[in-house]
């Protein structure tokens, strides 16, 4: 594989393994080798001090616990990459309709290290809606184990890299790990929240078991975890930033007629829907921490080539003010 670079030079392969074995590096090294991860992991976070930026910047004030679970979320985020494998391997393989029955080994393994990265050219709801989805996955595998947003970050790049090299036949992209990594951590985060606000700790009976539930279809990871670990039946105090200071949701629904000349003369009618989230104050203070504001809106096109048509998640890293009076 050669591939041309700005300025004229040249790519060779030794140099695409160079890069590659930096990458994965300086990913695993962040949030796999044990000693690092977990030395990452018990990192102190500043206590929130209302006169402190940073401090406030950096501050998590969710209810996760103080000790990270370092080990169960590599088991968690192997084993969703192990489930989606065994459903192409077997489910979707050539025997049963499907095109994929995956056969991945020491060799494929090997000629993925030896490759390194290449352009993934999959349609677009693949790269850009399921690559994104199933990072978020192994974002909340961290976030409902202990970590806050900053700490699990890498292991969003580190499970999409272990799917990349481990999981599948085809050569490493490396449009798919960023967009798998990138998107999950949005994504990841926004159902965090909402999921967040949806479960109520102290809450018992029927109520407790449906908001369980309705907090697990936004978050499936963390509603596995509450499971497990049998947080989903303890009562106890809900964390300090279950709800934003500010919360605005719209809903529209509609007809679409869609047609190449004359729409009054279509004869092509479909329902749609959309849902639209703000959550938070873009210019509140309390509000400041990374995602403490996002917005996350979503279409639904009925009878359409799909359903989902649209689907958007952007947060808030960072604010500051340039001038107050």
């Amino acid at each position: 594989m050669r591939g041309r670079i700005p300025g004229g030079g040249m790519m060779d392969r030794r140099h695409v393994r160079g890069i590659t074995g930096l990458l994965l590096v300086a990913v695993f090294a962040a949030a796999l080798l044990p000693g690092v991860g977990p030395a990452v992991a018990r990192a102190q976070i500043p206590e929130a001090d209302t006169t402190d930026v940073w401090a406030r910047y950096f501050h998590d004030a969710s209810d996760t616990p103080s000790d990270p679970h370092f080990w169960r979320t590599i088991g968690e985020i192997t084993l969703l990459n192990a489930f989606v494998w065994s459903y192409n391997r077997y489910i979707r393989s050539p025997e049963n309709g499907g095109k994929y029955g995956f056969q991945i080994g020491f060799n494929s393994w090997a000629e993925n290290l030896e490759n390194g990265y290449e352009w993934d050219d999959n349609n677009f709801s693949t790269n850009q809606f399921a690559h994104p989805f199933h990072g978020n996955l192994y974002f909340n595998a961290a976030r409902s184990n202990g970590y806050n947003f900053w700490q699990s970050i890498p292991f969003a790049f580190a499970g999409s890299a272990q799917w990349e090299y481990f999981g599948e036949e085809h050569h490493p992209a490396i449009n798919d790990w960023v967009s798998t990594a990138v998107g999950g951590i949005t994504l990841g985060e926004s159902l965090y929240r909402l999921s967040n606000m949806v479960l109520d700790n102290e809450a018992t009976g029927g109520e407790r078991a449906w908001r369980e539930l309705a907090s697990a279809a936004f978050n499936p990871v963390r509603g596995f975890n509450r499971l497990v670990t049998g947080e989903a039946f303890e009562v106890h105090d809900n964390p300090a930033d279950r709800y934003p200071s500010k919360l605005q949701f719209a809903y529209d629904a509609g007809l679409r007629w869609s047609g190449e000349d004359k729409l009054w003369e279509s004869d092509t009618t479909r329902v749609f829907m959309t849902f639209d989230w703000e959550y938070g104050d873009r210019f509140a203070e309390e509000d400041r921490a990374p995602f403490g504001f996002f917005d996350f809106y979503l279409q639904l096109n009925f009878k359409d080539k799909a359903t989902l048509s649209f689907l958007q998640a952007e947060g808030q890293l960072y604010a500051t003010d340039f001038h107050r009076s």
